[in-house]
């Protein structure tokens, strides 16, 4: 359940993907590795744990960061948003967007158009970012 729990909802995996995924996993981990050799079980159990923690504090730092930031708490949010766009392997502009305004409003202005192109350049059809830019620039006129 823990392996599921950590990669449901992330890169659009829903929830029967994300348990099936953790089924599998955990088969694996309690049945099929007792076949291998003591090395190849340990490392290939390491892996999955490893992988499936990673994943994990994606999905925390998703979590917290949106919780800091729809209670407005900027200087909490930007940290776990950071770090979600570090470890991720998928660039999300909601994020990037959302770190965009954090800055803005905490007049770091660099970085507020560092994030909002960022998500400019992985959305170009929406509109939201550019209507950032459009704010930053104004601000910094």
């Amino acid at each position: 359940i823990l392996l599921s729990i950590s990669i449901d909802g992330l890169y659009g995996i829903g929830h029967f993907l994300a348990y099936g995924i953790g089924i599998i996993a955990s088969f694996f981990i309690f049945v099929y590795s007792k076949r291998l050799t003591y090395f190849l079980r340990t490392s290939s159990i390491v892996l999955i744990i490893v992988l499936f923690s990673w994943h994990g504090l994606i999905k925390y730092s998703i979590w917290n960061g949106i919780r800091y930031y729809d209670s407005q708490e900027y200087l909490k949010s930007i940290p776990h948003l950071e770090r979600v766009n570090r470890l991720s392997p998928k660039d999300i502009g909601r994020f990037n967007l959302l770190l965009g305004m954090m800055y803005l409003e905490n007049n770091n202005l660099p970085k507020a158009l560092f994030y909002a192109n960022k998500a400019l350049l992985i959305n170009p059809q929406h509109k939201a970012p550019k209507e950032l830019i459009e704010l930053i620039n104004n601000k910094s006129n």
